[in-house]
């Protein structure tokens, strides 16, 4: 019991801290029963989104595993270990944007692209919105993955398999 209320107390205490961040990588997965969110701090991204001229748009982007944060430190390290996200052989996590393609009028995107984590790559797609805060433009999006996909937890039956992946990321 006192296990499961530091889960949800770490949990609750980590929604202020996304709420406030302009940019941000973020996921949620279940663990045990509960929603467990998290956070990449450290990314480097190239995106140019030109709604005159998609044929020429750009969308890069690399996350530093070693950047992950859930709130609770011994379950970070955990993540970064062998059996999930192995940081040791898979530093980074990949984005590259394979196609875009406007979603109707001011309706935003569908943005395709290889997606990799570890030593697995695969197409995904999602949609996105540009996004205005104070007098910066952030592309927003969020989609569904399945960890298993990316050999992400092995076969642990407490981890849920889908997660889904959020996003707002500045348009340069």
């Amino acid at each position: 019991m006192k296990a499961f209320l530091l889960i949800a107390i770490a949990t609750l205490s980590s929604i202020s801290i996304y709420a406030q961040d302009e940019a941000y990588v973020r996921f949620e997965i279940r663990n045990a029963g509960v929603n467990v969110q998290g956070k990449f701090t450290e990314y480097d991204t190239n995106i140019n989104i030109n709604p005159k001229d998609l044929s020429n748009a750009t969308f890069r982007g690399v996350i530093s595993v070693e950047s992950i944060d859930t709130g609770i430190k011994k379950r970070d390290k955990d993540l970064k270990k062998k059996n999930y996200f192995d940081i040791e052989k898979h530093p980074n996590i990949s984005f590259e944007l394979t196609s875009i393609k406007a979603n109707g009028e001011g309706a935003g995107y569908v943005i395709s692209g290889d997606l990799t984590i570890k030593d697995v790559t695969k197409s995904v797609s999602f949609t996105a919105i540009k996004v205005r805060v104070s007098d910066d433009l952030y592309i927003k999006g969020e989609l569904t993955l399945n960890r298993r996909d990316f050999n992400v937890g092995g076969s642990s039956l407490m981890l849920s398999d889908e997660l889904k992946a959020s996003f707002r990321l500045p348009i340069r």
